[in-house]
């Protein structure tokens, strides 16, 4: 005979929920782009998020955009492993300025262009905002590091740029398991310290021989625990970087971009639309109006196309 339990109020019930939703909103973070925040959830406190992308396609300055963003209000930490700290500064100069990284290093830059570096400098005084650069990728060194910035930095948004730097396995099999206990491990950090995680990622090769090279769930990893770790699966997308020069609407793709939501444990999937200005320093939600791609990478990622208001 089945054991019934006693039934509860719906009172009850509907008062946890609303304590439930009440909580979650609290810890939800603004990202700076509307479309992101309103239909996808934006971030939050104790999520993990990673962002793929294949080379090329401006993964490391839509961070820096996103972190230029947010570090007004929530002290950020920008973790590189790949780049070094003069780089990382040199893109966050870059998005504020409108300025390309690479005139910043060493080339003779105009008065006028002196005077809005110089503005910069100064306004960075008031931001919360440190970047980091380690010579050990342990993942232990890592965290141990980033826990010791939360505590002395009240850090509450964590860009850790990028995740193959921690690996050390070299097939692919061993490769994935320890994708799955790197992103394991960071799980347990942001929700322990109730911290956002945003983790840079490389896609595998698959994307470059699709025809479109929209890239999928499957191109960030096989592993379906790795993928249910992670809290949000962004993955980004330029056009114009694989020769698909107008959309099907005729408008140019040289400028644009598109943050594919491959995966969403807080909302729906669907797609942000990005411009790009020309220096490629800083990314501009597209608000309203935009019908991107050609028709046929409708079919190759369906999910990609759900929300277009």
């Amino acid at each position: 005979m089945p054991i019934l339990t006693n039934p509860t109020s719906i009172y009850k019930l509907s008062k946890e929920l609303l304590e439930s939703l009440e909580n979650a909103h609290k810890n939800t973070q603004s990202t700076g782009f509307a479309r992101l925040d309103i239909y996808f959830g934006g971030i939050a406190q104790g999520d993990v998020v990673v962002i793929g992308a294949r080379p090329g396609m401006g993964k490391t300055q839509f961070a820096v955009n996103l972190i230029t963003n947010v570090y007004d209000t929530d002290a950020c930490l920008y973790f590189s492993l790949t780049q070094s700290i003069k780089d990382i500064t040199s893109r966050f100069i870059a998005c504020k300025t409108g300025i390309e990284a690479h005139k910043l290093h060493g080339e003779e830059v105009s008065s006028q262009a002196l005077e809005l570096i110089q503005t910069t400098h100064n306004n960075f005084e008031k931001v919360k905002l440190w970047i980091s650069e380690v010579g050990n990728h342990n993942i232990d060194a890592i965290l141990e590091a980033i826990k010791a910035q939360v505590i002395e930095h009240q850090i509450k948004v964590v860009v850790i740029d990028d995740l193959q730097a921690i690996m050390t396995s070299k097939t692919k099999a061993k490769m994935d398991a320890q994708i799955s206990e790197v992103l394991q491990q960071l799980k347990q950090m942001a929700k322990a310290l109730n911290i956002t995680v945003i983790v840079l990622s490389n896609l595998r090769r698959a994307v470059e021989k699709r025809p479109l090279h929209v890239p999928k769930l499957s191109d960030l990893m096989k592993q379906s625990k790795a993928l249910a770790i992670v809290d949000k699966v962004w993955l980004l997308y330029r056009p114009a970087y694989y020769g698909i020069e107008t959309f099907e609407n005729g408008s140019p793709a040289g400028q644009m971009a598109q943050l594919i939501i491959a995966k969403n444990n807080n909302g729906i999937e669907g797609a942000v639309d990005f411009k790009l200005d020309k220096g490629f320093t800083k990314f501009e939600a597209i608000e309203l109006g935009f019908k991107p791609i050609v028709k046929s990478a409708k079919q190759l990622m369906p999910n990609a196309f759900t929300i277009f208001i």
